[in-house]
């Protein structure tokens, strides 16, 4: 029996290359084979026993460990998946719904900049500033002074980007109350940030 138990298959374990979760895995095991052989050099009278009965249970717990540890690597990817199906929103009230969604979800740094996206998109439609990626709030600052066009207000315009930018990358956490006052700064600049949801967008075009 133990001439068994010293063979290639239980006594080594060669686990895939670059997996060291595996690789510590089939080092337990070795040691764990070790250990029964020297049990039975000093108990040979249990010797049949656990030469069946240990290695059964060393395969099962490590099946367990496997077996768990690939579940949770699926529920981590299914997860991240989740995370990246929120598709990218394009127009101006996809902008402005995924900030209230991420709103009333309590992510209101996330929020502050979907609206941020929204409000800029709102007012290049209207010609009062050119959206680029590359710009900065500032250089927004200055293209809604130089046009003030109707229904704009260029001084709302300017609070709103300065509020944001101290929403989003100042040091104190962001607050309701502060995020509600940024929507109101977002509107007063001519940004409508009350959005209908998808459902009733849906509803309204089929009533």
């Amino acid at each position: 029996m133990r001439e068994i138990l010293a063979g290639p298959d239980f006594a080594t374990f060669e686990p895939p290359v670059g997996n060291p979760f595996l690789a510590a895995l089939g080092r337990w095991f070795t040691t764990f084979v070790e250990w029964v052989l020297e049990v039975i050099d000093r108990a040979p009278g249990v010797a049949s026993a656990l030469a069946i009965l240990i290695p059964v249970l060393a395969l099962l717990a490590a099946g367990v460990l496997v077996v768990r540890r690939r579940r949770g690597a699926v529920r981590r990817t299914a997860e991240g998946q989740d995370a990246d199906v929120e598709e990218t929103p394009v127009t101006p009230t996809e902008w402005l719904r995924l900030a209230s969604d991420r709103a009333g979800k309590g992510y209101l740094r996330s929020a502050a900049t979907a609206l941020y996206q929204g409000f800029l998109l709102t007012l290049d439609q209207r010609g009062t500033l050119a959206f680029h990626p590359s710009k900065t709030p500032g250089d927004y600052s200055m293209e809604i002074a130089r046009d003030y066009s109707a229904g704009t207000d260029a001084r709302a315009g300017g609070r709103f980007l300065n509020s944001f930018q101290g929403f989003s990358f100042g040091q104190h956490d962001p607050s309701s109350d502060g995020y509600a006052d940024l929507t109101r700064l977002a509107r007063e600049a001519g940004c409508p940030t009350d959005v209908p949801d998808v459902e009733s967008e849906k509803a309204a075009g089929t009533g």
